[in-house]
């Protein structure tokens, strides 16, 4: 079981967790998992990044501080204009819901 992992905001993706990250031999991990599934290998991924592991990839990446994010299985989601488009929904969506709330 392999995984491929996309965080994405509201101008495309801006993250991944891939073999790059839980094949790898390094210790530090810059992907979104925040470590979850660093150097894990193949059969251990785990196939759902929470949000503490969204949170840990935003610190990893200030730039990033006050976006929206959201996490596309691209697995589930191979095309990569679907998985944008999959990702603007959900977080427009979201923007929709919390003008309701207010």
């Amino acid at each position: 079981m392999s995984t491929v992992l996309g965080v994405y905001t509201l101008k495309g993706c801006v993250g991944r967790c891939d073999a790059t990250c839980y094949m790898a031999k390094h210790k530090r991990c810059h992907c979104i998992c925040g470590g979850k599934n660093h150097g894990v290998g193949r059969e251990r991924v785990s196939t759902q990044v929470d949000h503490d592991g969204i949170e840990l990839f935003r610190a990893e990446h200030p730039k990033l501080d006050g976006e929206e994010l959201t996490v596309v299985d691209r697995l589930d989601t191979p095309n990569a204009k679907v998985a944008r488009e999959y990702a603007y929904m959900v977080l427009t969506q979201l923007d929709l819901f919390e003008e309701r709330v207010a």
